[in-house]
Parts: C-alpha cells; sequence; structure tokens
C-alpha cells in the first residue's frame, strides 16, 4: 500500500452506480505505473458489496481492453475445522482463523510485489464440499491491474502487499438487511444469529484495530448500491476536480 498521505477531496454523491465503477477504473488506470502491476484492494464489511464491484470493474476493464486479474479472498478459506474451532468463539475464530491471508501473500500477492508478474494455477478449498478441489488461475504481468476482493484486507499479512484500498463503508442494519434477505433462502433463519455472535463481532475487533480512514484513499457510503456515496477520493483526480469546479 502506498504510505503518501494524498489529501482526499469531498466528493459529493455519486450520480450512478457505473459512474462509481468507471470513475474507479480511471482512477486506477491513471494510478498504475507503466511495467509493473498495480494491485487494489476492494474491502469493507460482510454484505457491503464487495463482490459486484469487483465483478462491476473486471466487467469494465474488459470493455477497455484492458488487461486485469480477479483475486477473491474467500478462496482462501481454510477448512471447516479450523473456521469452526470449538476452543474459541465464533468471531475470534473468524477473524484470526477462516482465511489464510499467509497463503494468499505467499502464492499470490507477494509474487505481484516482488517479480511484477504471476503465472499460477492453485488447488483452493471448496466451501461446499469443504475438499480441496478448487481450481484457480492467476495469470498478472507488468501491464496487469489486480482487483483484490474480500473481508480483513487491512491485516498485516497482506496491507503492504497492496497499492491502494477502496473501502465499502455499511451500517450494521444494512448489513443485517442484506444478510437476511440474501442468506435466509437458502440457508434458513438460524443464519441471522451467525450476524450476531460471528460476523458482526468479528467486523467491529477488526475495525477497532484498522480504521478505514488510516488506509483508505476511497470510502464510499454502499448503503445504497444503486447511488453510493463516496465520503473520501484522492485529490488531483479527474473526478474530484470535476466536483471542485475543475480547480
Amino acid at each position: 500500500m502506498t504510505t503518501e498521505t494524498t489529501a482526499a477531496a469531498a466528493v459529493p454523491r455519486v450520480r450512478s452506480r457505473q459512474q462509481l465503477v468507471e470513475e474507479l477504473a480511471d482512477l486506477l488506470q491513471g494510478r498504475k505505473r507503466p511495467g509493473r502491476p498495480l494491485v487494489a484492494g476492494l474491502t469493507g464489511m460482510d454484505t457491503s458489496g464487495k463482490s459486484q464491484l469487483a465483478t462491476a470493474l473486471a466487467a469494465e476493464f474488459e470493455r477497455r481492453g484492458a488487461g486485469h486479474q480477479l483475486v477473491r479472498i474467500d478462496d482462501f478459506h481454510r477448512p471447516r475445522a479450523v473456521r469452526y474451532r470449538s476452543d474459541l468463539p465464533e468471531a475470534e475464530a473468524y477473524y484470526h482463523h477462516s482465511i489464510d491471508f499467509g497463503r494468499a501473500a505467499a502464492e499470490v500477492l507477494r509474487p505481484v510485489r516482488e517479480e511484477g508478474r504471476l503465472s499460477a494455477e492453485l488447488t483452493l478449498l471448496d466451501l461446499p464440499t469443504d475438499t480441496y478441489t478448487l481450481t484457480r488461475t492467476y495469470e498478472v504481468g507488468p501491464e496487469t491491474i489486480v482487483l483484490v476482493e474480500g473481508v480483513f484486507l487491512f491485516r498485516d499479512e497482506i496491507r503492504d502487499l497492496i497499492d491502494l484500498f477502496v473501502y465499502l463503508d455499511v451500517a450494521e442494519d444494512v448489513v443485517l438487511a442484506r444478510g437476511r434477505s440474501r442468506d435466509v433462502p437458502s440457508q434458513g433463519e438460524e443464519v441471522m444469529g451467525k450476524y450476531h455472535t460471528k460476523y458482526l463481532p468479528a467486523q467491529r475487533a477488526y475495525l477497532a484495530g484498522h480504521p478505514p480512514a488510516e488506509h483508505a484513499e476511497v470510502i464510499v457510503d454502499n448503503s445504497d448500491w444503486a447511488a453510493p456515496v463516496v465520503r473520501v477520493w484522492p485529490a488531483g483526480t479527474a473526478a474530484a476536480r470535476a466536483e471542485d469546479g475543475g480547480r
């Protein structure tokens, strides 16, 4: 992640989801240096819209003919026996043991950072079967924009391997409403208990130690995915100048 403290511009409500996607694509392409891949982290609480944004950005780069690679941190889950350790509270097990950030760093992000390229096929955990049968291929070259999407990306294991962070902010009541809409139809009403005992407590502990304002160059209130509100945006960019009257 960049260590520069770039002044942030206050940007009013984004007019549409597509505008946000296009302006983020412009920002990432403008930030990328020739001959070196750029790694962008798209993060936020559970149900904040990370996966949707990553998919939309990948589609935008595809439309532009820009090289890109999507990395979903959920693909690096550990087996169920580790994720649900009986000797730990659910929230602690989720935060500290659910995802193998060390493997994501060692096998994907560090080679990209240190070598400027990656060509790898990894066998990862298939969550529904809890077996290592999921195959993912990663192809990164000097001109690739890498989109890393997932929770807890400010963690020490990977934070310094990411060049720019986008944080999607949503209130806890929004998390619960989206969780109910997304998960109850397939998992039943009992899944909502996990939001109170696992997901939200883990996020509170994580965010207390990793405030988004200290790490993210872009912070978006994504409570309404159709009309996101940009709270923080790097100053000096075209989008920031346009909102500031062209100054």
